[in-house]
């Protein structure tokens, strides 16, 4: 436990103290030489180029705006078809390979070569290459009029379309992303993407290492351009490439491959229980069947062991029965302790939630102290326990932390099939720990335990964010339940070394004289733990993860912008305009109206989402300069206006905020107070 603690501070440590120096490199990523809608119109106008090149190839290239106002000057989506060139068995089936405007215009070559093989390839289904627009976020939020959210709301008949999002932010190493959004791409998308690249030798890492099912439990950080496609039930996958790299042609190689040999299957097997393993240079994939081959393999072979209770039965077995009937009855220990760690986890969240209203950063080590806290509640009662149980054994630890260990299998498989091995595997430690009946050997045991658990926790700490984390340390009742029952075998396995140590002392004194000893040991173990925990650290790990890339700052600024707004009439209608007009480039325009009313509008041209009154217009990023946005207030028209106006100084990676304040009541417009 010492370690994986050490692990987690370290992490947060060489993650989350590189905010100010990542910021600038996700900066500079989008800061090209065009931006808006006139890097639209560049990209636009090099695909149109390339279409009307190629003479007698039915080539098109369209616009896709991303937002129902086409009138004004915001970005839009790139999208050039090339249909299908068999004359027989047409199909309905698309590929769709998906880019940022912004990696069109930096990796040009890359994507040049590409387009030609589109252009000369054959294939049975119709390619589309869209580069979109406003999918680098600059200022977090407004997630929702991205580019490619936009563009997968327009896809139809999702059992015919498949994807590959293509990344180029890499900075150390590429990656296969196989998940995002609570959900994973299936199985033979994945597989076939590997394939190809592991035949080029081209060297990248799957994101998530082989817990998948992280994704699926919300825990990973979640790719948004990924996910748009996921969360419509779009078969789709992505590669995350080096940014600053010369030489492509191994990935290239693999995407055109890979390409050329994807097939459709009849019906969609979208597989997501799988475990992608690496032994050397060698991939194995576990499939889901493979898992439930081993679940019930597994599970008879418990049974088999739970088989010993014949001697319930057998003669001259009184004293033996009489000691296996109390571990029996010895059950609600289990749920006992299960209540008891639920809600020490609970006290725990609330202390972190204080320790951070006082000024505590580090997630991480929030995340530990919500998990130390049940292994001193526990501890503390103990004493309770001798005085409520006097007769208890160490034998009755074995059997109920044997049969909590089984109960989890079956538990957290229903929660995720490919969990099946992690808690098998914990399973097997905890039974053979049974044979140790020296103290030394169950502290090496209670080491071992961990053991299963360092993959996935490597993975959440590699692979997930702060805002991921912090769901983690603050959840509801249910997610302590179920994270209560994982901790129950480390809980009782602790209170079988204490078990112990009460069987061998003769006298109380002696009893707190073990305590003592057994604490003094503990508290030299962690220390050791820890300190070769933080060197490894150092050493191994972190070397070669990439850094965060976190939305710049925001801060308040006056000076860049100025807002209008003014009713007029339109046939006995009340419409209302908003003006913007600012001095230099916009990063972006939010609008805000707050009203008593669950709906502040009757009609806008531009989408809206509103909620307890509160409603957004859905602008997407990089707005024109002068923008107006009109719309028709409700019979009330008792509200609040808000526009913010975002904007970025010279190469700085920190946004400035202009805020203006109107309010609007019997029928007259003021600047609020």
């Amino acid at each position: 436990m010492a370690a994986l603690l050490s692990f987690f501070s370290i992490r947060t440590y060489c993650v989350f103290s590189q905010e100010n120096s990542s910021a600038a490199t996700h900066r500079t990523i989008a800061n090209i030489e065009y931006s808006g809608a006139e890097l639209s119109d560049n990209v636009f106008a090099k695909l149109e180029s390339r279409a009307q090149k190629k003479n007698g190839a039915k080539i098109s290239v369209e616009k896709i705006p991303l937002t129902t106002a086409a009138f004004e000057k915001f970005p839009y989506n790139v999208l050039i078809g090339f249909p299908q060139k068999s004359e027989e068995n047409l199909s309905h089936k698309t590929f769709i390979v998906a880019a940022t405007q912004e990696d069109f215009i930096k990796h040009e070559d890359f994507f040049s070569e590409l387009l030609e093989f589109a252009t000369d390839g054959k294939f049975s289904f119709d390619l589309d290459f869209v580069f979109t627009a406003s999918d680098f976020r600059n200022i977090s939020g407004n997630e929702r009029t991205m580019g490619t959210e936009v563009f997968c709301r327009g896809i139809e008949g999702t059992q015919e379309t498949h994807a590959l999002v293509l990344d180029f932010s890499r900075t150390k190493k590429n990656f296969v992303t196989p998940g995002s959004a609570r959900d994973v791409s299936p199985l033979y998308l994945v597989r076939a993407l590997c394939s190809e690249l592991d035949k080029n030798s081209v060297k990248y890492d799957i994101f998530g290492e082989a817990y998948l099912s992280l994704f699926r439990l919300g825990i990973l950080k979640d790719e948004a351009r990924l996910a748009a496609f996921l969360s419509r039930e779009i078969p789709a996958v992505m590669l995350n490439m080096i940014s600053e790299k010369n030489n492509r042609s191994a990935e290239l190689k693999s995407i055109e491959n890979f390409l050329s040999q994807i097939d459709f299957p009849a019906n969609v097997k979208w597989s997501r229980h799988y475990i992608p393993l690496k032994f050397f240079q060698k991939r194995i994939w576990i499939t889901e069947r493979q898992i439930l081959v081993a679940l019930m393999a597994f599970t008879a072979l418990c049974l088999l062991i739970l088989s010993d209770f014949g001697f319930l039965f057998r003669k001259h077995s009184r004293r033996l029965a009489k000691i296996k009937s109390s571990a029996l009855k010895s059950n609600y220990l289990i749920f006992l302790t299960m209540a008891f760690l639920a809600a020490s986890l609970f006290a725990g969240q609330t202390i972190a939630s204080a320790l951070q209203k006082a000024g505590a950063r580090n997630l991480l080590f929030l995340f530990a102290f919500k998990l130390l806290t049940p292994f001193f509640i526990v501890s503390a009662l103990y004493p309770i326990e001798i005085r409520l149980h006097k007769n208890i054994t160490p034998y009755t630890y074995e059997y109920i932390l044997s049969t909590s260990a089984l109960l989890n299998i079956f538990i957290f498989s229903t929660i995720d099939i490919s969990l099946f091995f992690l808690f098998s595997l914990e399973y097997i430690i905890l039974m053979i720990s049974r044979t140790a009946k020296n103290t030394a050997f169950l502290y090496f045991f209670m080491a071992l335990f961990f053991l299963p658990f360092v993959p996935p926790l490597y993975s959440i700490l590699i692979y997930s964010d702060a805002r991921k984390i912090s769901n983690l340390i603050f959840c509801n009742l249910a997610n302590n339940i179920i994270l209560s029952f994982a901790l129950v075998p480390l809980s009782l396995l602790w209170l079988r070394v204490l078990a112990r140590l009460n069987f061998m002392a003769e006298s109380k004194r002696r009893l707190f004289a073990f305590y003592a000893m057994a604490s003094a040991a503990t508290l030299a173990g962690i220390v050791a733990i820890s300190s070769l925990a933080i060197f490894a650290t150092n050493r191994i790990f972190f070397n070669d993860v990439e850094q965060n890339r976190p939305f710049a700052r925001v801060e308040d600024s006056v000076g860049n912008a100025s807002v209008s707004i003014f009713d007029s009439e339109y046939y006995g209608g009340k419409i209302r305009s908003i003006e913007i007009s600012s001095k230099k480039i916009p990063e972006r325009y939010s609008i805000f109206v707050q009203d008593e009313n669950e709906n502040p509008f009757y009609f806008s041209i531009y989408e809206i989402s509103h909620e307890n009154g509160r409603a957004e217009f859905l602008l997407p990023e990089n707005p024109p300069q002068n923008l107006t946005v009109a719309y028709t207030p409700n019979s009330s028209d008792n509200s609040i206006i808000t526009v913010e106006a975002y904007f970025f100084n010279g190469d700085s990676n920190r946004a400035q905020k202009e805020v203006f304040s109107f309010e609007a009541k019997d029928g007259e417009i003021r600047k609020a107070q």
